[in-house]
C-alpha cells in the first residue's frame, strides 16, 4: 500500500505541478527511478529471502535524489523567513553522511570474506539452511572438514530436504575417513535428487571407500551416464 501510494504521488507531483516547481520533476525521477530499477529484481512473487540488500544498490540512488531534493525544496522555501535554516540542512546531510559511512564501513568488514559474510548472515536470520551450509562450505574448502559438518548438519536440521547440503555432508565424511555416514548422507541426496549425476558419482567413490566395489561402479557408471544425457 505505502509503495502503491509512493509512486501515485510521484506520477501526481509530475503532472500537477511539472510547470509552476520545476524540482518536482527531479523528484518524480527519484521515485520512478526506485521502481523501475528495483522492478528488474523484485516484483509482487514472494521469494524464498525476505531481505537481499543487493537490491537496493541501484534503487537506492531514487531515494537520494527524492531526499537531497527534498531538503532543497524545503530551504529554497523557508529561508527568507529562517536564516539559519540552510546551516541546518547542511548539519543534517552531514550527519547523514557520517551515518552512511559508519554503516558502509561495517559492512565491508562483513563482505570481507565469504566466511564473514555467511557467518552474519547466520546470525540475521539462523532459521535459513542456505547459510549454515555455505559456512560450511567454507571451512570444507580450507580443508577444514571437522569444523564444516555441524554446519551441514545444523542445515539438513533445518531442512531435511536440502540436498545440496546432504552431498557436502557426505563429501565432509569421506574426507574424514568415514564412508558409512558418507553413504547414508549421500545416499538421502540421491534419492531426493535422482537426477544429479555428481551426487551419483559422490556416492559410488563413498561405496569404493567401503571396499564396496560392485555398488561403487554401478552409482559411478549411473552418474557419468545421466552427465551425458544431460550435455546432450
Amino acid at each position: 500500500i505505502f509503495l502503491a501510494a509512493l509512486f501515485s504521488s510521484g506520477v501526481y507531483l509530475f503532472y500537477r505541478y511539472r510547470d509552476s516547481v520545476p524540482h518536482t520533476r527531479l523528484i518524480t525521477f527519484g521515485i520512478l527511478w526506485f521502481f523501475i530499477t528495483l522492478s528488474t529484481e523484485s516484483s509482487i512473487i514472494p521469494i524464498s529471502n525476505l531481505i537481499c540488500e543487493y537490491r537496493m544498490y541501484l534503487p537506492s540512488a531514487g531515494v537520494f535524489i527524492l531526499l537531497v531534493t527534498g531538503i532543497f525544496m524545503f530551504v529554497q522555501r523557508y529561508e527568507s523567513r529562517h536564516k539559519t535554516i540552510g546551516t541546518a540542512a547542511v548539519c543534517i546531510l552531514v550527519v547523514i553522511a557520517v551515518l552512511l559511512t559508519g554503516t558502509t564501513y561495517a559492512r565491508n568488514t562483513v563482505w570481507n570474506s565469504e566466511l564473514s559474510l555467511w557467518s552474519d548472515v547466520i546470525k540475521k536470520s539462523p532459521g535459513k539452511a542456505r547459510g549454515y551450509n555455505n559456512v560450511g562450505m567454507c571451512y570444507y574448502e580450507s580443508k577444514d572438514r571437522a569444523k564444516a559438518i555441524p554446519y551441514f548438519q545444523k542445515a539438513i536440521e533445518i531442512d531435511p530436504l536440502d540436498y545440496k547440503a546432504l552431498n557436502n555432508l557426505g563429501l565432509s565424511y569421506m574426507g574424514e575417513g568415514r564412508p558409512d555416514k558418507a553413504i547414508e548422507s549421500l545416499s538421502r541426496a540421491v534419492k531426493i535428487k535422482p537426477s544429479n549425476g555428481m551426487y551419483h558419482i559422490n556416492l559410488g567413490i563413498a561405496f569404493l571407500q567401503k571396499r564396496d566395489t560392485n555398488k561403487g561402479i554401478m552409482e559411478i557408471n549411473i552418474g557419468k551416464a545421466l552427465r551425458r544425457e544431460q550435455r546432450k
